[in-house]
This record gives C-alpha cells, sequence and structure tokens, in this order.
C-alpha cells in the first residue's frame, strides 16, 4: 500500500463518495491533485468498516509510519474516512487509532474524518437542510453521482478556512473543521 510514494495526503475511506468528498475539501484547501493518493474499500464489500479496521487502515498506516520514520514527517498525513454510525465520532476515532500499531500520537499527522451516521448528514447541513445527526440517511437524501457533493464540500472548505462554522453545525463536523485547522498547518 501506499503505493505512490510522491503522495503528501493518504486518503484511506470506506466508498467513492467519502473519497470524493475529502479529496475536493483538501483541494479547495490548497493541496493539489497530485499530492493525493487513496483506498477505498473495495466495491461490493458487505461492511467497509470491516476493511478499513482489519485492512485498510492497518496497512496504510504501517507504510506511513515506516516511510515516516526514514523521512521527514513534515507534509505528509494520512486521512482515514469513516461513519460513526451508533457510535459517537469519537469513539469510532479511539477505535480506529487502536486498529493502528503502534498507535498514532499527536505528532504522527493522522486526521480522523468521521460523521456521525454517514456524510450525507453534513451534506443536509451544509445545503442548508435540517440535519440530525441522530437520524440515519435515506437512500433519497444520498447523490445519485458522487461528484454531486462538490458544492457541499467547497462550502465546508470555505467556512473550514475562515473559522466560520455555524453554531448549529453538527457535532462531528464541527470537530472535523479543528482537525482540518491542525492538518492545514502541517500541509504548508
Amino acid at each position: 500500500m501506499m503505493s505512490d510514494r510522491s503522495a503528501r495526503i493518504i486518503i484511506v475511506c470506506e466508498d467513492t463518495q467519502q473519497h470524493v468528498f475529502a479529496r475536493r475539501v483538501l483541494m479547495k484547501l490548497g493541496v493539489p491533485n497530485h499530492d493525493l493518493h487513496w483506498e477505498n474499500a473495495p466495491r461490493g464489500m458487505s461492511d467497509a468498516k470491516q476493511w478499513i479496521r482489519e485492512k485498510g487502515l492497518p496497512a496504510e498506516w504501517a507504510a506511513f509510519n515506516g516511510y515516516c520514520r526514514k523521512n521527514s514527517k513534515n507534509r505528509r498525513v494520512l486521512f482515514v474516512v469513516s461513519d460513526a454510525d451508533e457510535k459517537t465520532a469519537e469513539q469510532r476515532i479511539v477505535d480506529l487509532a487502536a486498529q493502528c500499531n503502534p498507535t498514532p500520537g499527536i505528532e504522527d499527522h493522522v486526521c480522523f474524518v468521521v460523521p456521525k451516521w454517514a456524510i450525507e448528514t453534513w451534506f443536509k447541513f451544509l445545503r442548508g437542510e435540517p440535519s440530525d445527526e441522530g437520524s440515519k440517511i435515506t437512500r433519497s437524501d444520498k447523490y445519485p453521482c458522487a461528484r454531486d457533493c462538490w458544492d457541499d464540500a467547497d462550502r465546508l472548505a470555505m467556512l473550514c478556512e475562515g473559522g466560520s462554522l455555524p453554531a448549529n453545525a453538527p457535532a462531528s463536523l464541527r470537530s472535523t473543521c479543528e482537525r482540518f485547522a491542525k492538518i492545514r498547518k502541517q500541509l504548508r
């Protein structure tokens, strides 16, 4: 894994929608497309979270951590995108970090992006629609094409960059914006 050694940011995510959203936000925050590499759960997997926990994250973390031990950690980030579902975002982050050996520390430049039930909850909020992190998303809440989220990603990048996320933003989105702020410093 981590096949693109020139990539500054490795994105590990459950699906194409998460990948497209994360990629677009990062590009809007100034990361060039050629600096990004991603690994999605293979199509047709019944449990993408299981793939992240058991295969995707441990393998990418091992490659990322090994590379950073031999080279400068500066300007390299491992992005992990996974839904929290029935857990809180913080509980999911702890669970994900526990899959890494050794567990990443604050100096390791790992950014966990964890929406509560699904990233579509964030899309609804970013479009100005009523959004409840405690409610599951229905099929009608999903975009027909992953790229349809670009306006939402652009809006989030602008809000995070300007530090102007509204007070009623979902808690998991607010904490992700805070993590983006820390990572942006690393990327410059």
